[in-house]
């Protein structure tokens, strides 16, 4: 082999012949190029025979790797790689065998065990008419500190970063949420005086009830933005949607801008979670009233549309096909082109700090791409803008399920006996009154081991139990599964007003009745019961 032939004694650049009439003179050329090319001494240079062996190396490398000449030349490179990159350095050899050449950051190990980061470019090359490969190694000990330096420097500004989209999004939330207080407190307060007066208390009823729907609905935005909620699917009449919201999206506005609403005719369905794609037009009907501070003009229009290869080129994940579109269009001052490249960033927001969560935007496309959707939007400054929401059509011939806004459920099963576990008290309470005066027999416990011991004392009794997924000690998760150990196939409605990732998902795959996302409706409560309980509730 070659190394054999090598003496490490050989003159530099004195031609000669070996035994197998290799000539060391084009050798000892490259190698004494190479270091004139390498006058800094920073890069060492390696030469090795296929086998593995150093027949060469230049003075960087003894002295960074403090070992000398003698004991380099002959040494097997594996000894030169750390023992836990041994399997990287054999695939490194591989890939080298079928291209011929490469470029890879690795690791040397130094004659005292200290190890250090190095970029290494190898080459196949031949010299004499013999095999061999050429390394060439840069010590980049001090680039990984530069860059160990900037990451920590990054971390430290997207934490701050962090810390700071926290705060405006704690001010607006909290922005929000006490205006809704206000509202329910303020009426609150009304209904005692209007009872003594003896005015009717539809209208504060009437108040608190929008204001708490509100509330939830913000709830239901944060955890689907965080991903925290389980969506529920319906299928839903984009136009009656549409006829639903509308004296509350009036409301919303003020007087000062006129709302005007364009239905188109023969629309299809769509297959999404009503609560979530109304609490998106919701957000784009606040963000155009924002954008018309004098007032204007409101327009809101349904069609079945079409979309193209060309809108797909533009959205990549919306195939192209039929299409049922919301648009909401409004006369207001528009947006830069700066403003719209920042349009859907989580926290961005161009209102003063505490007004608003600078997060609807970023909200609406995530729930719009997540019901397989695309968003259009078009602005310029000066002449207002036009959000288009497109979902696809479900094409489905049958009767459409039942709204959860619709009449309220009559629930037949009314001998049916429900037991109902949550950890929290009012809670608790509330569900099992909304039950009772519903005609069913409750009875309430205030976590898993007291709805075990229920269980096992009247085994045959239960129909159903509600079971609320966050609670100490025993989670709903483990609750249900014990529940279901003790009695196969005890039906369980599951509700919850926050889970972990899959918590929600995974009782549902495996066996639960249904799952019912807090805060709820009366009428969502006895529908969801009617369903856990094999009934289905009538359409209106």
């Amino acid at each position: 082999m070659l190394r054999s032939a090598c003496p490490a004694a050989a003159p530099t650049g004195v031609a000669r012949l070996d035994a197998q009439g290799v000539e060391w003179g084009d050798f000892n050329g490259t190698k004494r190029a190479i270091d004139a090319g390498r006058a800094d001494g920073v890069r060492q240079v390696f030469f090795r025979d296929p086998d593995g062996y150093l027949i060469e190396v230049n003075d960087a490398a003894t002295r960074q790797l403090g070992y000398s000449r003698d004991e380099l030349l002959g040494m097997p490179l594996l000894n030169l790689v750390p023992p836990d990159r041994v399997g990287d350095f054999r695939r490194v050899q591989d890939v080298l065998k079928r291209e011929g050449h490469l470029l890879v950051e690795a690791a040397q190990r130094r004659k005292d065990g200290s190890v250090i980061p190095v970029e290494l470019a190898v080459s196949f090359i031949t010299l004499g008419g013999q095999p061999v490969f050429l390394a060439i190694a840069r010590d980049i000990s001090e680039r990984r500190k530069s860059e160990e330096h900037r990451r920590r420097l990054e971390e430290q500004l997207q934490h701050a970063s962090k810390m700071e989209s926290i705060g405006r999004l704690a001010g607006g939330v909290a922005h929000d949420f006490n205006n809704m207080l206000t509202a329910i407190l303020g009426n609150l307060d009304m209904i005692p005086r209007k009872q003594l007066e003896g005015e009717s208390i539809e209208e504060p009823l009437a108040e608190i009830r929008e204001a708490a729907i509100s509330a939830s609905a913000m709830t239901r935005h944060l955890l689907a933005f965080s991903r925290k909620q389980v969506v529920e699917p319906q299928l839903v009449d984009p136009n009656e949607l549409l006829e639903r919201m509308q004296r509350m999206l009036q409301r919303l506005i003020g007087e000062d801008i006129e709302l005007r609403t364009v239905k188109g005719e023969g629309l299809g369905t769509i297959r999404v979670d009503p609560s979530l794609i109304e609490q998106t037009i919701v957000n784009m009907v606040v963000n155009a009233r924002d954008a018309m501070p004098d007032g204007g003009v409101l327009v809101i229009e349904t069609a079945d549309v079409m979309l193209g290869s060309e809108y797909h080129q533009e959205h990549p994940l919306v195939p192209p096909g039929r299409y049922v579109m919301f648009a909401i269009s409004d006369t207001g001052t528009g947006m830069s082109d700066e403003v719209k490249s920042h349009l859907f960033e989580p926290f961005f927001t161009t209102k003063p700090r505490g007004q608003g969560t600078g997060m609807g935007l970023a909200a609406v496309y995530g729930t719009v791409t997540h019901h397989r959707g695309g968003l259009a939007v078009r602005s310029s400054i000066g002449s207002g803008s036009v959000f288009s929401l497109h979902l696809p059509l479900y094409r489905h011939d049958g009767p459409l399920h039942a709204d959860a806004s619709g009449p309220q459920i009559a629930v037949t099963t009314a001998a049916a006996s429900i037991l109902v576990v949550d950890d929290e008290e009012t809670v608790r309470i509330t569900l099992g009154e909304m039950l009772r005066r519903a005609g069913f027999a409750v009875s309430e416990c205030v976590d898993g081991p007291a709805a075990l011991t229920a269980l096992r004392a009247e085994p045959d009794r239960w129909d159903l139990v509600v079971l609320d997924l966050v609670m100490p000690g025993w989670s709903g998760r483990e609750t249900f599964a014990r529940l279901r150990q003790e009695r196969p196939g005890l039906r369980v409605l599951v509700c919850s007003g926050f889970s972990r990732d899959g918590d929600a998902q995974a009782l549902i795959d495996a066996g639960a009745a249904g799952f019912l996302q807090k805060p709820f409706r009366r009428r969502d409560l006895l529908a969801a019961v009617a369903l856990a309980l094999g009934e289905t509730p009538p359409s209106g």
